[in-house]
This record gives structure tokens, C-alpha cells and sequence, in this order.
């Protein structure tokens, strides 16, 4: 089939070697083999013979061997999408060669060495998926002159240093950027959004430091920022702008300090807001509320103080909410006690809550009841109050430090069955532990 110039194969049950007669199909641009299971290496004739190709697509077709620097030979190739495979071997440097090229995608394929500076010189590129490698070493700064960029992923490699310090500088253009899983150090460049089309930054679990870019506060079109896991610095009030399209982002685990800004109510696409772990002080904006799409917000292990804003509750969306103290209404009646735990100055004014007094030895004599006890809960009254009371200061009773000053379990059961003593001589909120003590025998 000499005059053959597109061939699809894609997403079947081939095994075996690559069939032979495609590698006479000289007139190919269009090659997809994609999606089978071919077990075999690249034939070296397919870079002789297939000269004119434009797009060749082998992801995840179970090939192996390394990658041959005689990819070069494709001098007409705009995609190369060979990702999935088990090609063990360092990327070829000559892989600069390919000057036409747009799209580059090796992820997955357990490429190891350096990532070669020769990417540099692919000014053409706007597409460069390495992920999920064994690279290590530093990013070339290079990568930077790739001036059509507009994705990018390094996740998941063993790559180490900083970023170069122009990248993006050169690239306006660009939308994503994934560096995560790596073990990166530094700050981030301050050029990373300087075109203001980044919509996407994932730099989660490295060790990163410093203060975050300048130009970060004014990338609007983010729709997704991970930061996460970091060693970051720095004002975050001053870091951070209105996000209308983003829907997800987390700070957690950093060192982030100044307040929570009022504009976050602005971000109205969020679904997910994620900064524990950090210095963040001052009150929780009640502007949250105004995410009417949130589902799951985390400020806790913090420095918040004052009062939980009442309106939080409305969210009808939230489900996983993790804060500091409890408060009562919406979603907080569907949480645990652990989702407000490490914002030790926190507390709730919601229906009537007050900050809760710590029950100690010293003071528990004028401790309420309502302080110990769930407040999520409608205060019991009449026959059930007395009845939660008097089993109260039997079970109170028998962990007397005296075992003589303990009741019996027979005038126990007796009392239990026949509560004679008065109970609720005082409205249920007003009951103090040591009223609870003073059951006799």
C-alpha cells in the first residue's frame, strides 16, 4: 500500500511485533498503534522508511528497548505521543532535532538520566508531558526557550534544584503547569504567570520555600492551584487575588502566615479550599458563605480566633468541613468533634453556643453541664432531663476515690428503678458538675 497516508489501528487486541507492512508504507503522515499490545521494540526501519510522518501515536503498547536517537530521522513529526511503555533509557539528545515538533509525550515510559537541555530548541513545542519518569538531577533552564508552551508536566520524578529562574518569562502562553511529586527547592520563578493564562499550577510535595510570585495574585483564569506539602513563606493576603474560575486550591501544610482574606468570597466556582497546616491568623471571613458550591473546606491546625461566622452553616453543599471548635446548625451537626480540633483560640456564636470553658479540677465546681456535654443536641427537659441527671450523678458516685463513700449495686439498682431523689431542681443548662456529685447513697 505505497500510496497509504493515514493508517488508524488504534484501541484493538494486536500482539506480536509491529506488522512489516506498515513499515513499507512510505507515504505515511498519520500512524496510530495505540492502545494494543504489541510487546516489542520500535523497529529501527520505521524511522528510515516512514520519513514523512507528521503524527505517530505507540502509548501504551507494552513496548520496550530504548529509545533511539534515531528519532531524528522523523524530521516531520508534530506529535509524538509514546507514553506507556517500558523504554528504560535516557531520552536522546537529538530529540532536538525535530524541529517541527508541537506535541511531545513521554510520560510513563521509566526514562531515566538527565531531562536533555536539546529540548530547548524546540521552538515549535507546545505540548511536553514527562511525567511519571526517573529523571532526576535539574530542570535545564533551557526548557524555558520553548516560547509556544502552554502545557507542561516533570510530576512524579526524582527531579532536585530549583526552578530556572526565567521560566515562564519566555512563555506566555502558558495554561498548565505540573511539577508535584518531586523533591524541588527554592522559590517559585516570579515570571510563572506572567502572561496571565495559567489556569492550573500543581506544585504540591517538593520543598519549595520563600514567598509565593507577585504575579500569582493577578492570574485570573486559575481554575486549580496545588501548593500543598511545601515549605512556603510570606503574607498569603498578599499573595492572593479573585479567582472567578477556580474551583479547587490547597495551601495546607506550609508556612503561610497573615489573615484570610474577605475577597475568597469572591472565588464563587470553589468546590474545594484546603489551608490547614499553616500560620493563618485573625477571624474566618463570614464572606465564605457566599460559595454556594463548596464542598469541602479545611482551616484547621491555624491560628484563628473569634467566632465560627453563623452563616457557614448555610452551605448546603458541604460535606467535609474541618475547623476548630463546634458550633451548631448546617453542616456542623453532621461533623465530628475531630473536624475542629488545632485552632486553639476558635470558637463558635451560633444559636446561642458560647466559647466553652476548659473543665479542669481547680474550677469544675462551677463548670455547666453545657459545657461537657454535646451541644449539637436540644437540652433535654421534664421526665428525660431528670432521668439523664440522676444516671449522671449515680455513675458519678461510683468512681468515688473512697470505696466506702461509693453506693452499693444493689441500692444502685434500686435507685435506677425507682429514682427517688430529686433531679432537676434547676433549668438543665444551669446544672454544675458539682451539683452532680452530691448523690447519696
Amino acid at each position: 500500500m505505497p500510496s497509504l497516508n493515514y493508517l488508524g489501528l488504534e484501541e484493538n487486541r494486536f500482539t506480536g511485533e509491529i506488522p512489516s507492512f506498515i513499515l513499507e508504507c512510505k507515504n505515511l503522515t498519520y500512524l496510530d498503534l495505540s492502545q494494543n499490545n504489541w510487546n516489542s521494540k520500535i523497529p529501527e526501519s520505521v524511522y528510515g522508511n516512514l520519513k514523512r510522518l507528521e503524527y505517530l501515536n505507540l502509548t501504551n503498547c507494552g513496548l520496550e528497548g530504548k529509545l533511539s536517537s534515531n528519532l531524528s530521522m522523523l524530521s516531520n513529526l508534530k506529535e509524538l505521543r509514546i507514553g506507556n511503555n517500558m523504554f528504560n533509557s535516557p531520552i536522546p539528545t537529538e530529540i532536538g532535532l525535530l524541529s517541527s515538533l508541537q506535541f511531545l509525550e513521554l510520560n510513563n515510559v521509566s526514562a531515566h538520566g538527565e531531562i536533555p537541555s536539546s529540548i530547548g530548541q524546540l521552538k515549535e513545542l507546545v505540548h511536553l508531558d514527562l511525567r511519571a519518569n526517573f529523571f532526576k538531577f535539574s530542570v535545564p533552564y533551557e526548557i524555558g526557550l520553548c516560547t509556544n508552551l502552554t502545557f507542561l508536566s516533570l510530576a512524579g520524578n526524582n527531579l532536585t534544584g530549583s526552578i530556572p529562574r526565567d521560566f515562564g518569562k519566555n512563555s506566555p502562553s502558558l495554561t498548565k503547569v505540573y511539577l508535584s511529586n518531586n523533591s524541588f527547592s527554592g522559590e517559585l520563578p516570579s515570571y510563572m504567570c506572567s502572561g496571565l493564562n495559567l489556569g492550573v499550577l500543581s506544585v504540591n510535595n517538593n520543598s519549595f520555600s520563600g514567598p509565593l510570585p507577585n504575579s500569582l495574585r493577578n492570574c485570573s483564569s486559575f481554575t486549580r492551584v496545588r501548593l500543598d506539602d511545601n515549605q512556603f513563606s510570606g503574607n498569603m493576603t498578599e499573595a492572593f487575588g479573585v479567582y472567578p474560575n477556580l474551583n479547587f486550591i490547597s495551601l495546607s501544610r506550609n508556612r503561610l502566615h497573615g489573615h484570610l482574606s474577605s475577597d475568597w468570597g469572591k472565588c464563587i466556582n470553589l468546590t474545594e479550599m484546603e489551608m490547614s497546616g499553616n500560620k493563618l491568623s485573625g477571624r474566618i471571613p463570614s464572606e465564605l458563605s457566599k460559595l454556594s458550591k463548596l464542598q469541602f473546606l479545611s482551616l484547621h491546625s491555624n491560628e484563628f480566633t473569634g467566632n465560627i461566622p453563623p452563616e457557614i452553616g448555610n452551605l448546603s453543599l458541604l460535606y467535609n468541613l474541618n475547623l476548630s471548635l463546634i458550633p451548631t446548625g448546617g453542616v456542623f451537626q453532621k461533623e465530628t468533634a475531630e473536624a475542629f480540633v488545632g485552632n486553639s483560640g476558635l470558637c463558635g456564636e451560633v444559636k446561642g453556643l458560647t466559647c466553652a470553658t476548659t473543665l479542669s479540677q481547680e474550677n469544675s465546681g462551677g463548670t455547666n453541664k453545657k459545657d461537657v456535654v454535646d451541644q449539637r443536641l436540644p437540652p433535654p427537659t421534664d421526665t428525660l432531663g431528670e432521668t439523664i441527671v440522676f444516671t449522671m450523678r449515680v455513675a458519678l458516685a461510683c468512681t468515688r476515690a473512697a470505696p466506702e463513700s461509693r453506693p452499693t449495686m444493689r441500692s444502685v439498682a434500686q435507685e435506677l428503678s425507682a429514682t427517688t431523689q430529686a433531679c432537676l431542681s434547676l433549668p438543665f443548662g444551669m446544672i454544675t458538675v458539682s451539683k452532680l456529685t452530691g448523690f447519696q447513697k
